[in-house]
């Protein structure tokens, strides 16, 4: 049995190894796209990245380690700093506690970010920039530096200057708690483009001494955090290649069983039933037997049942209640116009008498009113 079914669908088994075959083979062939990272992460190797700085650290062996972990796992003490770089505008103030424990606690905490922010009492002000290169001082002595922060930080009387120029202050030492925070307003210094510029690696080697930490961490939790990640993203791509050619073969295995895809058709006896036709034919049998005020009977109901459909109002209502509800259905008709055909249709039904010229043109106009009603 499945030697017969193969011989006679060999061609479309080929057509599908065929195409399994390519999707494989573009998936083996197509070079993965280049990964994006966020500016100045540390293990981003694109040039606002900060991982030149971090692997230079290691290969001179200073114990710098990247935390991933919740600020709250932090080790206290006053031997250990921690780098935070850009963190986001709108951070938790859980995590910002967290930071601030930290640095209380007697750890030192390196905030560089050239973003407008509150969370850490970061006090700043916007400058006017001449020149994308200048002289920034430390201690009396001069270096050569890129400029592309806008902004300036402003210290207050207990806080230390570390490195300014002649805009503001660009880096300051605060004290909190036992432990010190050190606010630096240009991470384009420590960027993998930047840092062997001018005088860059020299400022930041001279200025800061790292050397007395036995822990220096490099903090990633917040990129993790502000990260969402769609289901595509964690689901490993052979299980993705593997569901679209299940998909592919499940759709066309339906196909060939004899199922077509597209718009679905009505069998035309629902219409006949339920549509137009049946006014049709009933109109028809109607002239043909002489039936005119049979006919006309069938035709109101039909519009009362339309009009209930509507407005629920009962087949049984009187004159005046369907008078009121074509009032508020036929819009484009005047009052006078509704009441005239309501009454010329009683007294026409009332009469108990009907010619086939009465009922076409009484037919036409209730249709026609029909037609209105079911519009809304």
């Amino acid at each position: 049995m499945i030697v017969t079914f193969i011989k006679e669908k060999k061609a479309i088994i080929l057509f599908l190894g065929l195409f399994s075959l390519l999707i494989v083979a573009s998936y083996y062939l197509t070079e993965p796209a280049l990964e994006e990272y966020p500016a100045y992460r540390v293990d981003s190797p694109a040039p606002d990245g900060t991982k030149g700085f971090y692997q230079s650290l290691a290969e001179l062996n200073y114990p710098v380690e990247r935390f991933t972990q919740h600020p709250k796992q932090l080790d206290y003490g006053t031997e250990t700093a921690t780098f935070l770089f850009n963190p986001p505008l709108l951070m938790e103030q859980s995590l910002v506690e967290h930071y601030l424990a930290y640095v209380q606690s007697g750890g030192t905490l390196f905030l560089i970010t050239d973003q407008a922010t509150d969370l850490f009492g970061l006090k700043i002000s916007p400058i006017d920039l001449i020149d994308d290169e200048s002289t920034v001082t430390v201690n009396d002595q001069t270096y050569q530096a890129r400029l592309n922060s806008w902004l300036r930080l402003l210290p207050e009387a207990n806080d230390r200057v570390l490195i300014s120029d002649d805009y503001g202050v660009i880096a300051l030492s605060q004290s909190y708690g036992a432990g010190e925070m050190i606010q630096i307003i240009e991470p384009s210094w420590f960027s993998n483009q930047l840092i062997l510029e001018n005088d860059h690696l020299a400022l930041i080697a001279d200025r800061f001494d790292l050397s007395n930490y036995q822990q220096i961490y490099f903090e990633t939790y917040h990129y993790l955090a502000e990260t969402s990640l769609s289901v595509l993203d964690v689901t490993p791509d052979p299980i993705i290649l593997f569901s679209l050619i299940s998909l592919t073969i499940g759709l066309l295995f339906i196909w060939l069983k004899g199922k077509r895809y597209g718009p679905a058709r009505g069998l035309r006896e629902q219409d006949v039933r339920f549509g137009d036709e049946r006014i049709r034919a009933l109109a028809n049998w109607q002239i043909k037997g002489q039936n005119y005020h049979e006919g006309l009977t069938t035709q109101v109901d039909y519009l009362k049942f339309a009009i209930f459909e509507r407005t629920g109002i009962p087949v049984t209502a009187s004159k005046q209640d369907y008078q009121q509800a074509l009032e508020r259905l036929l819009v484009k008709q005047t009052d006078k116009s509704i009441r005239a055909f309501i009454d010329q249709l009683d007294a026409m039904l009332n009469s108990g008498r009907v010619n086939k010229q009465e009922f076409l043109e009484w037919s036409n106009r209730i249709d026609q009113i029909r037609r209105e009603v079911e519009a809304k």
